[in-house]
């Protein structure tokens, strides 16, 4: 018999036994024995799921949930809180942790929600932002993570869009993501210091009017615009309500910080005049002089003015010499300052009108003294009220030293 005979033999004989059901006990066994072993691995799948799931998504541990928060206060947290104010204060962007208060258990459910007030989710839910800051959604435990200052389109000089730091007032809310958790909710404020993006400064004549001439011997000081607005005022002290178009102080009044200028002249026909350690004003000198220099210092944001005051006080600083030494830093710190020079023509003034606002006679009681002023309303004294105006239909003040003033008098005897 050949092989291939052979072959088809023995089909034959397997088809008969499986016809006459020989082969069908061998198969029910190892059926049985499989699904024995399928559904001992189904019912411990399933046990081992539902412990991972009650246990938080931890395996081979007891879940921990925390029964307090807090933020960690290390060297960098305690470096920008204000206690005065009860907030953190900030110039950029910073790192906060949480922690659990627990001392004894350790504490393996870590996750924790984070909030804001007005929040703003991002489109994939990861983080979410109020307009002054953006935190993530979702922080853990004992990990630091990033607090980032919302920015805003500031227009600049040339019409151009820019990003620049909203600031405002912000408090970030923590709470543990466990039901579980008997932790209660934290927050802490944040106020964010808008830095300058530029200024303005504006020439004020003794009348106190805008000016591009002065005259010689006249009294003048500079008045410094910020641009924004609101960046002259130190971690948004006082910032703009838009609905109500009207500024709001976020601190008591007497608490409310600035930013300040301090200014400087390149020429020697102005003197400087310094009235406190953080005031001045210039008097125009006795020459002619056309494009006079004026420089307007001012520092880019809170942080490196409190900087440089804490500085000059420790040093011992304070009038003029406070004043000249702030110019001094601010004239050589070109990453933390910003310049603004403007200029001024000195000259004489082109008198078009001369008045004075007494018109009666007034009585001077003899061996008394009486005082008369010019132009200076102080009680118990005369007032001339003597009014000098230029070409320009503008007062000169300064002007009122060149009058003089001559009196003819009457005796009780009439002579």
């Amino acid at each position: 018999m050949s092989k291939k005979e052979e072959k088809k033999v023995k089909k034959v004989k397997n088809k008969e036994k499986v016809d006459t059901g020989e082969i069908k006990p061998k198969w029910k066994l190892w059926m049985t024995i499989v699904s024995v072993i399928l559904g001992i691995g189904l019912i411990a799948g399933a046990t081992l799921l539902g412990v991972y799931l009650a246990r938080g998504g931890q395996t081979g541990e007891t879940p921990v949930y925390p029964s307090g928060i807090t933020f960690v206060q290390d060297d960098s947290y305690l470096e920008l809180y204000n206690q005065a104010n009860g907030q953190l204060e900030v110039t950029d962007n910073f790192t906060l942790t949480i922690t659990s208060t627990d001392t004894e258990a350790v504490v393996n459910q870590r996750s924790v929600n984070l909030s804001l007030d007005k929040p703003n989710p991002s489109p994939d839910g990861q983080y979410i932002s109020n307009g002054v800051i953006r935190v993530p959604s979702v922080v853990q435990l004992n990990t630091p993570f990033t607090v980032e200052l919302f920015p805003e389109h500031l227009q600049d000089e040339n019409g151009e869009q820019v990003d620049w730091i909203a600031g405002g007032i912000a408090t970030i809310t923590a709470r543990s993501a466990y039901s579980q958790s008997q932790a209660s909710a934290i927050n802490v404020k944040v106020a964010v210091d808008v830095p300058v993006y530029s200024t303005e400064a504006i020439i004020l004549n003794d009348d106190g009017n805008p000016a591009e001439k002065i005259v010689i011997g006249e009294t003048f000081t500079i008045q410094t615009k910020f641009i924004p607005a609101k960046s002259e005022y130190m971690y948004s002290d006082v910032t703009y309500n838009s609905n109500s178009s009207s500024w709001q102080e976020n601190v008591a009044s007497e608490n409310v910080r600035k930013k300040l200028a301090f200014y400087q002249s390149s020429s020697d026909n102005v003197t400087p005049v310094y009235d406190t350690s953080t005031t001045m004003h210039f008097v125009a000198g006795d020459d002619i002089v056309d494009g006079v220099q004026l420089n307007a210092y001012v520092f880019k944001d809170a942080k490196s003015q409190i900087n440089a005051e804490d500085d000059l006080i420790k040093d011992g600083q304070t009038g003029e010499g406070y004043y000249t030494q702030m110019v001094n830093i601010l004239s050589s710190s070109q990453d933390s300052a910003y310049l603004t020079s403007t200029r001024i023509d000195i000259g004489t003034a082109d008198v078009s009108a001369f008045n004075i606002s007494l018109a009666n006679s007034f009585d001077i009681i003899q061996n008394n003294t009486t005082r008369i002023y010019v132009s200076n309303q102080v009680s118990g004294s005369i007032n001339v009220g003597a009014y000098v105006q230029d070409s320009n239909l503008m007062a000169v003040p300064s002007m009122l030293s060149n009058v003089l003033l001559s009196f003819s008098y009457t005796d009780r005897q009439g002579q």
